[in-house]
């Protein structure tokens, strides 16, 4: 008989070079639990930063503006006010910052064509217009609405159409932290702070490893049923649940026993 072996290993987010690190979580009235995170990458000698917040329930975030700060040793600057995007012209002028981040763009097409074809007329060719479709079209539609949420986890392109994230290329290497603020666009002033996030381009950090994968064992008539299926679950420590928003899933492999 063939002995079969899994492995599980951690996806990160938006892609493995990038590096995580102090995250912040607050708590709202009316926007729940609101988690802040972010990571940096290094792409042709410089530094970007890049920082995704979501709350528990996507649908608090969908009208909010925020303005994101800056500071290393002085005082914070505002660097951007984001806001949900659903002009396609705005999405398209932002690909090239997301592939920067690791953003399959290929892969990206089919999951919102798949997942949110409900929402995109007939018609709609470019990424761009699909993704802008999903955006428009989720609004009053919680479900739906945190699945584009969580598509945003690993899909930089998708946390800035939504307004909840962004990539600021830094002007040196170094420490920086973020500021996350409420925003109101007509008075133009800042309302109060939701988040802060450090970042060291310097100080690489690796997710907590999760528990090894182990078989569930199911009852006799189950297993006759379920004929040469695996069932299979793992433990998350809470430190790696701690940082769940860094986390895009995971990736399980399949390997002949004599292997490993």
């Amino acid at each position: 008989m063939k002995t079969t072996a899994f492995l599980l290993t951690l996806a990160l987010l938006a892609a493995p070079v990038l590096r995580a690190q102090n995250d912040d979580d607050a708590m709202f009235a009316e926007l729940g639990l609101l988690t802040t995170v972010g990571t940096t990458k290094a792409v042709n000698a410089e530094h970007w930063a890049w920082l995704l917040w979501q709350t528990d329930d996507a649908a608090l975030l969908q009208n909010k503006t925020l303005a994101v700060y800056r500071k290393s040793g002085g005082n914070f600057a505002r660097v951007s006010v984001t806001a949900a995007q659903p002009d396609a012209r705005v999405i398209r002028a932002l690909e090239p910052r997301a592939q920067m981040l690791g953003q399959d763009l290929v892969e990206l097409d089919h999951g919102i064509t798949t997942l949110f074809q409900s929402v995109i007329p007939a018609g709609t060719v470019t990424l761009a217009e699909k993704l802008s479709a999903a955006v428009r079209g989720t609004q009053n539609d919680a479900e739906k609405r945190a699945s584009l949420a969580f598509l945003a986890r690993s899909n930089p392109l998708v946390a800035m159409a939504l307004g909840q994230g962004h990539a600021d290329r830094l002007p040196a290497a170094g420490i920086y932290t973020y500021e996350l603020r409420e925003y109101d666009a007509a008075g133009n002033r800042d309302l109060r702070v939701l988040g802060r996030v450090t970042v060291n381009t310097a100080a690489g950090a690796a997710l907590t490893a999760p528990g090894k994968p182990v078989e569930v064992t199911r009852d006799a008539e189950h297993r006759k049923e379920e004929h040469l299926a695996a069932h299979l679950r793992w433990a998350t420590p809470d430190a790696l649940r701690d940082r769940s928003t860094l986390l895009a899933g995971f990736h399980l492999y399949r390997v002949d026993r004599d292997y490993t």
